[in-house]
């Protein structure tokens, strides 16, 4: 699935002992526990591939903004009326995003869309089992526990490939609106997800 020259395609970097990535077919934003109305188009522009040893500092007009943690799902083959247990064979692999929400229409035009590294399913735990976690300033901030989301991951990627058929190379956020914190200019965030890996990334005022 991976590729050694990506071009000019947008791609994720992957975790593995040489430099490879991830091309970006199309990239899709779902809500987990707000209806399949959430489900959001996103341009690949959006996202900010971050390295495992990078913080890179990021500035925003507003005086504060919502952040909250997510799970990345890179597919690696075509998923199309899937069952839940079949979502997992169909997932080249996982990382860790950072999702940044304002008050703003502009939002999706202005905010990055931080990703760490993907981890191939190979070198992953059951994330379905798994969680996700953002600390700020080294404070614990959220925690979300992936065995208590309704729908289940794999029952809301199932859900969506009878709705929206799937492609190699899609890539899903996956969000949960009710765990977002407040943060600011000045703030320091490091998300992550266990059995998957972590990113950090400094805030300051434009």
């Amino acid at each position: 699935m991976f590729v050694v020259n990506p071009g000019s395609q947008f791609v994720l970097r992957v975790l593995t002992d040489k430099e490879h990535y991830y091309p970006v077919r199309r990239l899709f934003r779902l809500a987990l526990n707000a209806g399949p109305e959430t489900l959001e188009l996103m341009s690949a522009d959006t996202l900010f591939s971050v390295g495992l040893k990078e913080v890179p500092s990021f500035a925003f007009q507003e005086e504060t903004l919502g952040a909250g943690p997510t799970l990345v799902v890179a597919l690696a083959r075509d998923l199309a009326d899937a069952k839940p247990e079949d979502v997992a064979a169909a997932v080249y692999g996982w990382g860790v995003g950072l999702v940044f929400q304002t008050d703003g229409a502009l939002d999706r035009l202005t905010l990055p869309l931080p990703v760490s590294h993907l981890r191939p399913t190979s070198m992953a735990p059951d994330i379905f089992a798994s969680d996700a976690w953002l600390y700020v300033n080294n404070h614990d901030a959220v925690k979300i526990d992936f065995r208590q989301l309704t729908p289940k991951i794999q029952d809301a990627i199932a859900e969506l490939s009878a709705k929206t058929p799937l492609k190699t190379g899609d890539v899903l956020i996956l969000t949960e609106a009710n765990q977002t914190v407040v943060v600011k200019a000045g703030d320091t965030l490091r998300a992550g997800v266990t059995g998957v890996g972590m990113l950090s990334v400094q805030l300051s005022k434009k």
